[in-house]
C-alpha cells in the first residue's frame, strides 16, 4: 500500500460469491453503496471469495474543497 494511503477490509466466512460475480451489475443497495463510495473516493476495491469473502478498499485521504481535516 502506498504512503498517505488508507486500507479498509471486511470479511466473513460465509459461502462467498457466485462464479462470474460483478459487483458492478449486483442488485444489492449496499453493494451499489460501496462501489460508489470507492469511486468518489478515487478508491480501488479487491474482492475475493472462497471461504467467504473479503472485500479490501484502498483509498486516500477525501478533503472536499474548502475544509480542514483536524
Amino acid at each position: 500500500m502506498r504512503e498517505g494511503r488508507y486500507r479498509l477490509e471486511v470479511c466473513d466466512d460465509g459461502i462467498g460469491l457466485p462464479d462470474g460475480f460483478d459487483i458492478r451489475k449486483a442488485d444489492s443497495l449496499g453493494l451499489k453503496l460501496v462501489t460508489i463510495l470507492v469511486e468518489q473516493l478515487g478508491g480501488e476495491m479487491e474482492i475475493r471469495s472462497g471461504d467467504g469473502t473479503c472485500y479490501t478498499l484502498d483509498f486516500a485521504e477525501y478533503r472536499e474543497a474548502g475544509t480542514e481535516m483536524v
